[in-house]
């Protein structure tokens, strides 16, 4: 974040008007003369706040303005200088090694650690010559804090161009995601604006940082991956805040002239996705004092792992190498867990390789090989009844991937049984009410249907329908889904006019929940569309048509 508030002095007509500076403080200099004078300011200390330590909400001076209060800025000449102006000596200040993007609500001593630890994890990087472009020290917060006063404000197309001049310039952007299970950098809507510039501009890079407290924190979380993701990679813009109403209005206008909502969001959590990616494999690599794993994809040529914290982590490396698609990968993770659990066999082992053999045949089933896929299900699934018995959820979960293998061969008489085996687990273990029983119910009527038994496909969509109402409520995407699959039945069928009913509760749910412009309200309007298209009903099916086509076209521009 440029700065606390958007307020950047607008550029006057002379070269030498403009308030941004290209020195950068050192990160020396912040650990130990920086953080001296914070300490020793009263009422201030390391946990301190950067809109604490500066507030710029009132006319005193804090640590920041103090130290250029009576310096003449080198810009515009008038007295009132950026922190970084003051500065001197090659170990204190130089030209910018990167730009630091934060919010300014983190604290001095998260920010500081954050520095240290990005500097010692490239070797390269000395401390006292790796200059840190931070817009509370680099930008002239007596300028931010008179324009402020007197409403001056730069225009948001105007200040980006500024900005986007700025990073390129520089060429790196460190972004700090603190803390890691609610970072409030993904809530700033300039925060989020800086990492998809610096992700997308032709000679810049972007790099994601954290102190090394909230790494380790979130190493610790990784047996939930989902959670992770969840908080992390769901990052939409249009929820993002500012200081200012005013700004955010003018940048989110800003986003969606320029790339769209659809596109910026989608481009944001791949990059953040990809960083948790990688943050996982770097962990396993420091653990396992290895750095060829990546270069060798047989599985077989590593040293033994070390120990079950290391084999739990190259395990959640392998489900996140599996839920981006790189499926090879995933395998390579797999086998060399299960190498190390099969030389070291326990009760609590025997139970966690039923999960791995799982993870290993659901990947061979997302690659299409399905006769590996039945070995490796068929053992989790022994070892589970062993371990686990009959009545447990883990059991019924490899009843339900195998009769999934059996579904994909088309071989749907063994389908229904393998899933009528969980259904029947989930029933006694779950309850009726349930959301893994209503997928249960859900899964048995695609086979139906799949196998053309329409009847059968309609009462299990209806029992999946009913359990969807009570455990989400009318107003979800998933109960959307069942009104549509009883929609496709009925259209299977030849029953036009119910298919219809159908498909338009569901277009209604979607439209309430996802929006207009979401492809799967897209994908309603085209259902109903064919509806009328099959009824000779032209005029409508036209007028429906068009609708899915508007919304197409509308995503596919924003995703240029």
């Amino acid at each position: 974040m440029f700065c606390n508030v958007f307020s950047y002095p607008k550029p006057k007509e002379t070269e030498q008007s403009t308030t941004i500076v290209s020195n950068g403080v050192s990160v020396h200099y912040l650990k130990t003369e920086f953080l001296r004078e914070v300490k020793e300011t009263e009422g201030l200390n390391e946990n301190s706040k950067i809109c604490e330590i500066e507030n710029l909400e009132i006319v005193k001076h804090g640590v920041i303005r103090s130290k250029g209060a009576s310096i003449v800025c080198p810009r515009d000449k008038k007295v009132g200088a950026a922190y970084s102006d003051c500065l001197i000596g090659d170990d204190n200040v130089g030209p910018a090694t990167f730009l630091f993007s934060y919010t300014w609500k983190y604290t001095i001593r998260d920010i500081i650690d954050t520095l240290v630890a990005f500097c010692e994890s490239n070797k390269a990087m000395d401390q006292k010559r790796t200059y840190v472009w931070i817009c509370c020290l680099c930008n002239n917060q007596h300028r931010v804090y008179e324009d402020k006063q007197n409403g001056s404000n730069v225009q948001v197309d105007e200040f980006h161009e500024i900005s986007r001049t700025h990073i390129l310039s520089i060429g790196h952007v460190v972004a700090m995601m603190f803390p890691w299970d609610d970072p409030q950098y993904l809530k700033r809507v300039w925060c989020v604006f800086e990492a998809y510039t610096a992700s997308t501009e032709p000679g810049c890079t972007l790099t994601i940082a954290m102190p090394p407290k909230e790494r380790q924190a979130m190493m610790s979380a990784t047996g939930d991956l989902n959670n992770i993701f969840e908080v992390l990679a769901v990052t939409m813009i249009q929820n993002a805040k500012a200081y200012a109403l005013e700004d955010r209005e003018k940048i989110l206008k800003l986003v969606e002239d320029t790339v769209g909502y659809a596109k910026f969001n989608y481009s944001v959590n791949e990059l953040i996705r990809r960083w948790v990616m990688d943050t996982l494999v770097s962990e396993f690599e420091i653990m396992n004092g290895s750095k060829g794993m990546k270069n060798n994809l047989d599985g077989d040529n590593q040293d033994d792992l070390q120990d079950e914290k290391l084999f739990r982590l190259c395990y959640n490396v392998g489900i996140v190498m599996y839920e981006n698609g790189e499926y090879d990968k995933a395998l390579v993770y797999f086998k060399k867990v299960l190498k190390e659990i099969l030389s070291n066999p326990t009760v609590d082992h025997k139970s966690f390789s039923a999960d791995v053999y799982h993870n290993i045949g659901v990947v061979f089933k997302a690659k299409g090989d399905y006769d590996n896929a039945f070995v490796e299900l068929r053992k989790a699934l022994e070892i589970r009844l062993k371990v686990l018995g009959p009545d447990h959820p883990d059991t019924a979960s490899s009843y339900n991937n195998i009769g999934a293998v059996y579904d994909e061969k088309g071989d749907y008489e063994n389908a229904l049984v393998e899933l009528r085996k969980c259904l029947e687990i989930e029933l006694k273990v779950l309850g009726p009410d349930n959301a893994d029983t209503a997928s249960s119910y859900n899964h048995i009527g695609v086979v139906y249907h799949s196998k053309g038994d329409y009847d059968n496909a309609l009462v299990e969509f209806r029992k999946c329908l009913e359990i969807k109402l009570k455990v989400l409520g009318p107003d979800h995407p998933d109960t959307a889904s069942s009104y549509n699959h009883i929609g496709v039945v009925y259209k299977a069928k030849g029953d036009y006019d119910n298919a219809l009913v159908e498909f338009r509760k569901c277009l209604e749910i979607r439209l309430k929940v996802l929006g207009p412009d979401h492809p799967d309200t897209a994908l309603s309007y085209n259902d109903i569309g064919a509806m009328y298209d099959e009824k000779g009903d032209y005029e409508n099916a036209l007028f429906e048509l068009r609708k899915c086509l508007e919304t197409n076209i509308k995503r596919a521009l924003s995703m240029i």
